[in-house]
């Protein structure tokens, strides 16, 4: 069945919400700040295995349609605001879809004291150009957890926050969800956005984040 603009609609989160993540997306990655275009975001990259990203800002397949069909390179990834049901009609080989992603959201609020470090971990906080990050080791200097924190108008946009296998189930995401809220609430944020992964998706739930929009990334896996 063919993708109509009703079923990429259901789930559109605003363009507002979009941009915002965009910016903190390319702020706590470093890269060069996403442009605008017509209908949608574009974001050079330049990793080994992301060259570009396109973020569509508004439901329209023909527009999808398009710009699939400009795009030649491999690792060039466009993200649309529906699930994989709605996505894969739209697919032309050689063109695949990424594991799901959710864009969440949450309402902050400063946490009344200052968030309790787990027993036995040290942690970090880094303030860098664009973008905060937090790092927690154990005594002996092994990375057990991380994320980053960058702000866009009065959103505050958390990434890449990962606890490893070894140390899951100790607080440690929490912990870094808490002392990152904290410094966004300190800096005038009032909402906050994430890409969470499905392994991810139960932890900011469990802190109160509400899913906002499903992510589909698409991209062609090899030149042609």
């Amino acid at each position: 069945m063919p993708t109509s603009n009703h079923q990429l609609s259901d789930h559109f989160p605003g363009f507002e919400n979009i941009e915002a993540w965009a910016i903190g997306w390319s702020r706590t990655r470093e890269t060069l700040p996403p442009t605008r275009h017509d209908g949608y975001l574009h974001i050079r990259v330049g990793a080994l295995r992301q060259q570009a990203r396109y973020i569509m800002t508004t439901p329209d397949p023909v527009r999808v349609r398009a710009l699939i069909a400009r795009i030649h390179e491999p690792h060039v990834y466009i993200k649309l605001f529906a699930p994989a049901a709605v996505v894969t009609p739209l697919l032309p080989e050689p063109w695949q879809l990424d594991p799901p992603v959710q864009l969440m959201t949450t309402a902050l609020s400063p946490t009344a004291e200052a968030p309790a470090r787990p027993s036995g971990y040290r942690a970090t906080v880094t303030s860098h150009e664009h973008f905060t990050a937090i790092e927690i080791e154990t005594r002996h200097g092994e990375l057990a957890a991380s994320g980053r924190l960058a702000l866009a108008r009065d959103y505050a946009i958390f990434d890449q926050i990962e606890t490893h296998r070894a140390h899951q189930r100790r607080g440690l995401g929490r912990h870094v969800m808490q002392v990152l809220g904290n410094i966004a609430c300190d800096h005038g944020a009032h909402r906050a956005l994430l890409g969470a992964s499905e392994e991810g998706q139960a932890l900011y739930r469990h802190l109160g984040w509400e899913n906002l929009a499903p992510i589909s990334s698409i991209a062609r896996k090899v030149a042609g």
